[in-house]
């Protein structure tokens, strides 16, 4: 089956996982200080990790030190190369069966993203107490960068994907003429 005649549902699982990709490599948030010195970090960790997990003092508010794990991160990594693979090489399948395993990996990529995202904002909250983690002074400045939006566009796209696939819905079943007017008849 050619690309141009593959349904909505793998155009769109397909691109979502290449944009998940690319999203969880690319740079997602940065930090620069008052003395010139920039850091920056993706869901694979980065600059910023090690500069902040070296400058991290326990806090009544942050009493634990919290190491940055990439568990999630490969879990993302699988899935995004699974949203890319499957569908080249779902053709073989019956459609129903084809909606039906688009629909269930394309709603696993858009979980992993989404845990992804979740555990970078819980990593960054514990090292910034503020709350604040876009913010821009004399001081310096941190926000987030174009991996963070990549990511959150490819949740998106594998949610849409599995909304589009129809693959989890299940049909009721076709009421009987005889059920509908025994129905009628009651009121």
């Amino acid at each position: 089956m050619s690309s141009a005649l593959k349904p909505l549902h793998a155009k769109l699982m397909l691109t979502g996982g290449f944009v998940l990709l690319i999203g969880l490599r690319m740079p997602w948030y940065y930090e620069s200080t008052a003395d010139g010195k920039y850091y920056e970090m993706n869901a694979l960790g980065g600059s910023l990790v090690g500069f902040k997990e070296g400058e991290w003092v326990p806090t009544p508010l942050t009493p634990y030190h919290m190491l940055f794990d990439l568990t999630i991160a490969y879990f993302s990594v699988i899935f995004a190369l699974s949203s890319i693979f499957f569908p080249l090489a779902y053709v073989r399948l019956a459609e129903k069966s084809q909606r039906k395993w688009i629909a269930i990996m394309s709603l696993l990529g858009g979980i992993a993203a989404l845990a992804n995202i979740f555990y970078v904002h819980f990593w960054l909250g514990s090292y910034y107490p503020d709350g604040l983690l876009f913010y821009s002074d004399a001081n310096g400045s941190r926000g987030p960068l174009l991996g963070y939006f990549l990511t959150w566009t490819a949740a998106v796209m594998l949610f849409a994907a599995t909304y589009v696939s129809k693959g989890l819905v299940k049909a009721l079943p076709a009421r009987s003429e005889k059920a509908e007017k025994a129905e009628t008849e009651q009121t």
